[in-house]
C-alpha cells in the first residue's frame, strides 16, 4: 500500500520543496504525521503509525480521528481543535490515543490552521513514557513527602560559606514550628539542641568539616512548647573542586517514640530476663527460617543448669545444643518439631540429653509457634530439667510393678473396699478363690454373693468397719457354691479406705486334722514299738517256758492241753505284736524289686477263697506296669486286709475291683493332698468295693489303731492301721474316698523302682534240725530269756558260754579254756552294745561266727548303725525250732570278719 505524500507547493513557487523530496520526508520521519479533513477523518498518515501504535493506512484512512482518542481526552480535543493562535496554527495538545491492540498512548499534538478546503496538518509525538516518568515523579515526591511526614524525617541543608541553611517542612514541623514559620539557621538549629547534647553535636559537626565523610549521631532537643524529643540525624559532606567543603547536607527523624520504645523494651527485657533466671528450667525463643536456618534469638541463664553451656554459646552456634539430644531420641525430637512447624499448634516433648560429661538428663520442653511476616517460624517456650521426677517416676513404677508382682502372686486375698463400703481392687488370688473377675464384681452385691448367711454378713460389716488388724475368720462362698473357711485382716488408711488380707484356710483345717491325726497314730506307734521290745522278751520267756513244761508232760493229758493253749494264745500274741510294729513302721521289711501285677495276681486265688463267693472279685493289671520296691509278703498282707475289709462292708455281696496303672507325681500329689510327694514314677495301686460306704467322721478315723466299726467280737481295729504302716514304711502314700451308699475306694501309690535295690537285713534260715556240739557264747542282759535260750542251746547238744553284756562277754571269752564257734547276741545292751561287741570278738578271733537277736526288730537299729546288714538277726519271739535253725545256719557260713 502507498501513503499518498500531503499536497506539495504550486509549481515554480519560490524554494517549494519537490514532491518526491516530500514524499520520502512523509515516508521516513519517526514522528505521526496525518492530513485531516473538514470532517476530522483521516486523509493521509504516514508508515510510523502502524509502526508506533499498530493501525495499517487502510485501516486509518477515512475514519474519524476522534474515534482513536480516549473517552475522556474526546472534549479537550475538540475544544483544542476549534482555538486557532493569531500564527495561524492551533494551540498544542495531549491526549490518549488508541492502539490497534487496545491499550493507550499518550500523543503530543502540533496541528496547523485548516486550509481552503478545511484540510488540517499534524504531527503526533509519542509521550508515553515521558508522562509516565512525570507521573511517577510526581508520585515519588507526594509519598516522599508522606514518608516524611509519617516516619518524621526531615531533610536540611548548610551552605558552609554563606551559612544559608534550609529545612524540609516536616523538619520545622519536627522542631515544633509551621513548615516556614521561622528563618532556618544553623544557630537556631543549636540553640534548640538539648544543653546536655549541645558541646558533642556541635563537635561531631567540626569533626565532619574537618575530616569530611557522613556521620550520624542522636541528640535531644527542646521545643519551643519546651517538649523534649529525640532526633536520629545523618549527614554527608559535599567538596568544592578545590577540595574544601562547601555544602553539608542530611537528614533528621524523630525517633523519641522509638527510644521510648527500646526503653520501655530494654526495661522489659531487663525485668524478663530476672524472671526467666528465677523460672527453674530454661526459657528459649527458636526460630525456623523457610530456608531450614535454625536460630535461638534469646536463651535464658538456665542453659548453665540444663545442657552446661552459657546462653551466648547456645545462641552463637544452636547445633551445639541440638547435638545434646540422645541419639535414640533425636528422630522423635524432630518429628515433633517438623509436626509444630506444619500445624502450628504447641509443640512438646520429654526426651534425654546426653551432655559431654557422660551424664543422661531427662527434660521436657513445650513452645506454641507463631509464624513471622517473613515466613520463619518462631517458637516461644520453657525447657524443664525433669530428670529427678523421671527418676522418681521410675522407683515409683518399680515399687507399682514389684508390688503388682506381690499382689498378683501372693497366696493371699487382698481387697481394698472404699471409705462408703464399694469395692476398689481386689486381687489375683481373690478372683481365683471367688470365682468372680473383678470387673464382674463391680456388678454385683458382692457382700451377698459372698456371704448369703445374713449374720454372717453382718459380722463381715462390722468386721471391715472397725478394720483393727485383728484376724477373723468367715465363711465365704465361691462362685461354684462351695464354701471356704477364710481368715481375714482389715487395716483403714488415711482416706477411710479399707484394706482386707485373707487366706483360705480350708485346707489349713483339714491339714490341721491330718497333723493331729498323724501326731496321734505317731504317738500310739512310738509306744507300740517300746511295748513291743519288752513285750517280746516276755513272750520269748513264756513261749521257752511252755515248750519246756508241755515237753515234760504225756500228750493228752489236761496240763499238756492247757499249755498247748497258752502256746497258740503265745502265737497269736506274737502275731498282734508284729502288727503293731507294721503299723508303727518298726518292722524290718524284706524288700525286693517284683511286679505289683504278679502279686495280685498270686493272691487273687486266696482272697475268693477268703471272702467267699457271693463277692466278685475283679482284677484290671496295667499294661507296662513299672516295678516296685516292697517286701511281697507285706504286700499280699495289705491286700488281705483290704479284701476283708470289703467283704465286711459286702454282707449282702457285691464287686471288689483290684486295679493298678503307672501314674505320675503330679496325679499322687492331687489325690493325697497334704502329703509330700517326691517327683518321679509311681505305681497305683487301687482297690474298690461296692459296699456300704463310710461317712467322713468314720474316714477321718479309718487308719487309727484299734479303731473298728465292727463288734468286738470280730476284729482287732488294726487290719486297715497295719495297711497303713506297710504303705508308709514303703515309701508310699494311701488314699481312701467313700461315701454312705457309695462303696469305698483304696488308692495306695507307690515309687516306682528305677534300678533294683538292696535288699533290707533278713534272717537267714535253715531248713532241718539245728543240733550241734560246737561252743556258742550267749550275751543277754534279761536273765529270763538268756536262761530259756541257754536251755534251749543245752538239750540240743551245744556247749554255752553265757554274759550278762559286752563286757561280761569279752571277759568270758577271754577266760574260756576251750574254742568258741559262735556268739549269739541281743544288739541293745547298756554300756556295748551288739555291733560294738562283735567288732571286739571278731578282731581277737577272725574265725568266730556271729547271730544277732533282738526285740526291736525295726529298722531304726540298721539307721543307729547297730547292725550292718551283713550281720544275721533273729527276731524275738522265736520258737525252740527257729532258734535252732538260726544257729546251724550261721555256724555253717563262711567264717568273715562282721561289721
Amino acid at each position: 500500500m502507498s501513503h499518498p505524500p500531503p499536497p506539495a507547493a504550486p509549481d515554480g513557487a519560490t524554494g517549494a520543496v519537490p514532491v518526491e523530496v516530500v514524499g520520502r520526508l512523509f515516508a521516513l520521519t519517526r514522528n505521526l504525521l496525518c492530513v485531516t479533513g473538514p470532517e476530522g477523518t483521516f486523509l493521509h498518515v504516514n508508515p510510523a503509525w502502524e509502526r508506533a501504535l499498530g493501525w495499517t493506512v487502510d485501516e486509518l484512512l477515512g475514519r474519524p480521528l476522534l474515534d482513536f482518542v480516549h473517552p475522556d481526552d474526546r472534549v479537550a480535543t475538540l475544544a483544542a481543535s476549534r482555538t486557532v493562535r493569531s500564527d495561524g496554527a492551533l494551540d498544542p495538545f495531549v491526549n490518549r490515543f488508541r492502539c490497534r491492540d487496545g491499550s493507550y498512548r499518550w500523543l503530543s499534538w502540533i496541528v496547523s490552521a485548516p486550509d481552503a478546503q478545511g484540510r488540517c496538518h499534524s504531527i503526533a509525538t509519542d509521550v508515553t513514557a515521558q508522562r509516565t516518568a512525570e507521573a511517577r515523579l510526581r508520585a515519588s515526591e507526594a509519598l516522599l513527602r508522606e514518608t516524611q511526614e509519617i516516619a518524621s524525617i526531615g531533610s536540611w541543608s548548610w551552605e558552609v560559606g554563606t551559612g544559608a541553611t534550609t529545612w524540609s517542612d516536616e523538619l520545622y514541623r519536627i522542631h515544633g514550628f509551621a513548615p516556614g514559620g521561622v528563618e532556618a539557621s544553623y544557630e537556631r538549629f543549636i540553640g534548640l539542641v538539648h544543653p546536655d547534647d549541645r558541646a558533642r553535636v556541635t563537635a561531631d559537626h567540626a569533626d565532619a568539616v574537618r575530616v569530611g565523610g557522613a556521620f550520624a549521631h542522636d541528640y535531644r532537643i527542646v521545643r519551643p512548647d519546651g517538649t523534649e524529643r529525640t532526633l536520629h540525624c545523618r549527614g554527608r559532606v559535599t567538596r568544592g573542586p578545590e577540595g574544601a567543603v562547601v555544602r553539608v547536607a542530611g537528614s533528621c527523624q524523630d525517633v523519641t517514640e522509638r527510644v521510648r520504645t527500646v526503653e520501655a523494651l530494654q526495661e522489659s527485657q531487663a525485668r524478663f530476663d530476672r524472671v526467666a533466671a528465677k523460672v527453674p528450667g530454661m526459657v528459649f525463643q527458636y526460630v525456623l527460617a523457610p530456608d531450614g536456618t535454625e536460630a535461638l534469638p534469646y536463651v535464658s541463664a538456665g542453659a548453665r543448669e540444663i545442657y552446661g553451656l552459657s546462653p551466648e554459646a547456645m545462641q552463637r552456634d544452636p547445633q551445639e545444643a541440638f547435638a545434646l539430644v540422645h541419639p535414640d531420641d533425636r528422630a522423635e525430637w524432630a518429628r515433633t518439631v517438623a509436626a509444630s512447624a506444619a500445624t502450628l499448634e504447641r509443640w512438646g516433648w520429654e526426651g534425654r540429653l546426653l551432655l559431654p560429661s557422660g551424664e543422661e538428663r531427662w527434660v521436657q520442653g513445650a513452645a506454641q509457634p507463631q509464624r513471622q511476616p517473613d515466613g520463619s517460624i518462631l517458637w516461644d517456650g520453657l525447657l524443664l530439667d525433669v530428670t529427678d521426677r523421671r527418676r522418681a517416676e521410675a522407683l515409683a513404677r518399680r515399687q507399682y510393678e514389684l508390688l503388682q508382682a506381690i499382689l498378683d502372686h501372693i497366696p493371699a486375698m487382698v481387697t481394698v473396699t472404699s471409705a462408703t463400703g464399694e469395692p476398689v481392687f481386689a486381687n489375683a488370688e481373690w478372683t481365683r478363690l471367688s470365682g468372680w473377675s473383678w470387673a464382674e464384681a463391680r456388678t454385683l452385691d458382692l457382700l451377698a454373693e459372698l456371704y448369703p448367711d445374713p449374720a454372717e454378713r453382718a459380722r463381715v460389716v462390722e468386721f471391715t468397719r472397725a478394720a483393727t488388724g485383728r484376724p477373723g475368720e468367715f465363711r465365704m462362698r465361691s462362685r461354684d457354691g462351695r464354701m471356704l473357711q477364710t481368715s481375714w485382716a482389715t487395716v483403714a488408711l488415711s482416706d477411710g479406705s479399707v484394706v482386707g488380707l485373707g487366706l483360705d484356710v480350708s485346707e489349713r483345717g483339714r491339714l490341721e486334722s491330718q497333723l493331729r491325726q498323724a501326731q496321734k497314730m505317731e504317738a500310739v506307734g512310738q509306744l507300740a514299738g517300746g511295748v513291743a521290745h519288752d513285750f517280746n522278751n516276755l513272750l520269748q520267756v513264756i513261749m521257752a517256758s511252755t515248750r519246756f513244761a508241755r515237753e515234760t508232760l504225756p500228750s493228752g493229758t489236761p496240763a499238756a492241753e492247757e499249755l498247748a493253749a497258752v502256746e497258740e494264745a503265745t502265737a497269736r500274741a506274737v502275731q498282734l505284736t508284729r502288727q503293731l510294729l507294721v503299723f508303727s513302721r518298726k518292722q524290718l521289711l524284706k524288700a525286693e524289686v517284683l511286679d505289683l501285677n504278679r502279686v495280685v495276681e498270686g493272691v487273687t486265688p486266696m482272697l475268693r477263697r477268703l471272702i467267699g463267693e457271693d463277692i466278685r472279685v475283679l482284677t484290671m493289671p496295667g499294661a507296662s506296669l513299672a516295678p516296685v520296691v516292697a517286701d511281697p509278703g507285706q504286700l499280699e498282707q495289705v491286700l488281705m486286709n483290704l479284701a476283708v475289709n470289703a467283704r465286711d462292708a459286702m454282707p449282702n455281696g457285691g464287686t471288689l475291683r483290684i486295679e493298678t496303672a503307672n501314674v505320675d507325681a503330679a496325679a499322687v500329689e492331687a489325690l493325697h493332698r497334704g502329703d509330700v510327694v517326691e517327683p518321679g514314677a509311681y505305681v497305683r495301686l487301687t482297690v474298690r468295693d461296692t459296699g456300704v460306704g463310710m461317712d467322713e467322721g468314720t474316714v477321718a478315723r479309718i487308719f487309727e489303731p484299734f479303731f473298728t466299726t465292727k463288734a468286738s467280737s470280730q476284729g482287732t481295729g488294726l487290719g486297715l492301721s497295719t495297711v497303713y504302716g506297710i504303705v508308709k514304711q514303703s515309701g508310699g502314700h494311701v488314699w481312701v474316698t467313700s461315701a454312705p451308699g457309695d462303696g469305698t475306694r483304696f488308692d495306695i501309690d507307690l515309687p516306682a523302682a528305677a534300678a533294683p535295690a538292696p535288699s533290707g537285713v533278713a534272717e537267714t534260715a535253715a531248713p532241718g534240725v539245728g543240733r550241734g556240739t560246737e561252743t556258742v557264747l550267749l550275751v543277754e542282759d534279761d536273765a529270763a530269756v538268756r536262761a530259756g535260750v541257754g536251755r534251749i542251746l543245752t538239750r540240743a547238744g551245744y556247749t554255752v558260754l553265757t554274759a550278762t553284756d559286752g563286757r561280761d562277754a569279752l571277759r568270758v571269752a577271754g577266760a574260756s579254756a576251750r574254742p568258741i564257734h559262735l556268739v549269739l547276741t541281743d544288739i541293745v545292751m547298756p554300756e556295748m552294745n551288739g555291733r560294738e561287741l562283735v567288732e571286739q570278738l571278731t578282731a581277737r578271733y577272725p574265725e568266730l561266727r556271729v547271730l544277732c537277736m533282738s526285740g526291736y526288730t525295726d529298722d531304726e537299729i540298721v539307721r543307729r548303725g547297730l547292725v550292718v546288714p551283713t550281720m544275721a538277726l533273729l527276731e524275738k519271739p522265736f520258737t525252740p525250732e527257729r532258734l535252732l535253725d538260726a544257729v546251724r545256719a550261721a555256724l555253717r557260713r563262711t567264717a568273715r570278719r562282721e561289721g
